[in-house]
């Protein structure tokens, strides 16, 4: 059974002999261990518990395991796995005492053994031979931990079935290690106390970073330089994770992590571009819903997993996409009073489409992954059974939804009135998801009488902001009626006009 913490929990089960025998069942079907167990008043409990004669009683010593962060709460969510066990399963149970479990596990420091005759003990001082020695050329591949006195000793001992004694062997910390030895951590708690650290500081640096992009004057180089400040941090954090051994791929990952913070800092140097209120909370958002997600479904078992939660995960996210792929180009095309069919988006762009609809709705996960934080912290708010939480959470997703709801509704229009703009300003359109509005000069191929035109009446003499090509129509924007012209394909020739702001040369 996986678990985060272990929690000594003196329980006392008042009731029958039958009621103690369905304790002790309920135990040992939650993994929960049964350390001791005696009659209230006996044992370990004689003079500090008086017996109950009247209502037989019996004190368990009871091990309780559960996921979670070790702080001041632990032991309180503990009693409240207590309690619930003892509302769902109609027994008569009190939580007499709780008492935090700490292991906190010792971080040996990693050394890699080498031959003493050409490693960095060796006569050889040449510049390369160093090169070598600081990239572990001459290692061996034996790993070993402890301190270095222990390290070296183990490096050179027999192991049983093994190599014999070697005695010209030598230890060196990794490359790079050696730098920050003095740094390390020397305990599990510490070390996850840093890689916390670093997640909100990563957050921090890009919160910090939009505020700056809002602000001018002082307030923006104020953000600028808490940003600055957090990015540092995070480094610091970042280099103490590697003086620790903590990151599995070594100097490579360290180099991911930098290249990382290297591009903050170019945003920064850059003069923090402007950010919309979206990529404002998708700055925050996204890795607190990763950490949250991952928080909450880590106590989920396989059995889950595979049972139920990624079929049904896949399932609505395949549906969902296909029927969103379209919603927002037939909010684009609404605005132009144009159809779907009108605008004949390709597949690219209608993926493209449903897959930030599905990133803008997604949003609605910050509900379980703050709540899996929540939960992690031991937060009285997500104490089992507790009813107040239940009522706020559906006003709150209600909430969410409609803020997703409104995003998803406002990008489209919002795009499809740029278009309108450039039309009328005669300047480039953005491109919409597949939809590559461009300015044409429309040469009719027929004498003008025989020109069948819906929508306006075409001048030829300058050009029109294109939409597309279909079902032997062209539909361009005429903005003397503000709103869409349409004629069949084969009564005109569109040639690409080099400058919207110019004449079409005839």
């Amino acid at each position: 059974m996986r678990y985060d913490q272990r929690v000594l929990v003196l329980i006392e089960v008042r009731g029958p002999e039958r009621d103690v025998a369905q304790a002790r069942e309920e135990f040992a079907a939650r993994g929960w261990p049964v350390l001791a167990d005696v009659e209230r008043g006996t044992g370990f409990s004689a003079g500090v518990l008086d017996a109950e004669p009247h209502a037989p009683a019996r004190l368990f010593s009871v091990e309780v395991r559960l996921f979670g962060a070790r702080n001041r709460h632990t032991e309180q969510a503990a009693a409240w796995r207590v309690q619930k066990l003892a509302r769902d399963t109609v027994l008569e149970m009190y939580v007499r005492r709780t008492e935090l479990v700490v292991r906190d596990l010792e971080l040996l420091p990693e050394w890699r053994a080498f031959a003493e005759g050409p490693g960095p003990s060796s006569s050889r001082r040449g510049l390369w031979a160093r090169y070598e020695d600081w990239i572990g050329q001459h290692d061996s591949g034996s790993v070993t931990t402890g301190t270095e006195q222990e390290a070296r000793r183990l490096a050179r001992m027999a192991l049983p079935g093994g190599a014999p004694v070697r005695k010209d062997a030598e230890i060196h910390l990794p490359p790079g290690r050696r730098l920050f030895a003095r740094y390390a951590m020397k305990r599990e708690e510490r070390l996850s106390r840093v890689v916390a650290r670093l997640l909100g500081f990563l957050i921090a640096v890009g919160l910090g970073l939009y505020l700056a992009s809002r602000q001018e004057g002082v307030p923006r180089w104020f953000w600028a330089t808490c940003a600055l400040g957090f990015l540092l941090a995070g480094a610091w954090q970042m280099i103490r994770l590697y003086a620790s051994g903590a990151l599995g791929g070594g100097s490579l990952t360290l180099v991911g992590m930098a290249g990382l913070y290297g591009a903050v800092v170019g945003m920064a140097i850059g003069g923090f571009p402007s950010l919309s209120a979206k990529g404002a909370a998708l700055i925050v958002a996204v890795p607190t819903i990763g950490i949250g997600l991952w928080l909450l479904m880590r106590q989920w078992n396989r059995g889950e997993w595979i049972g139920w939660a990624v079929p049904l995960l896949a399932t609505l996210t395949l549906t969902f996409f296909i029927a969103s792929a379209t919603v927002q180009h037939a909010l684009y095309a609404n605005r132009l009073a144009l159809s779907l069919d009108d605008l004949d988006v390709h597949p690219v762009g209608q993926a493209a489409s449903g897959a930030r609809v599905i990133g803008l709705l997604s949003l609605v996960l910050i509900l379980p992954a703050l709540w899996g934080i929540a939960k992690h912290l031991h937060w009285p708010s997500t104490r089992p059974g507790e009813r107040i939480s239940a009522v706020l959470w559906a006003p709150t997703l209600l909430a969410y939804g409609l803020l997703g709801a409104h995003w998803l509704t406002e990008s489209a229009p919002r795009a499809a009135s740029q278009a309108i703009n450039a039309a009328k300003n005669r300047r480039e359109a953005p491109e919409f998801y597949g939809v590559r509005p461009r300015w044409m000069c429309v040469q009719p191929t027929v004498p003008r009488n025989e020109l069948n035109e819906h929508g306006g009446v075409l001048d030829p003499s300058h050009p029109y902001l294109s939409f597309t090509v279909t079902g032997g129509w062209i539909t361009i924007w005429n903005t003397e009626t503000n709103g869409p012209l349409r004629i069949p394909s084969d009564q005109v020739r569109l040639v690409p006009a080099a400058d919207p702001a110019r004449p079409c040369s005839r």
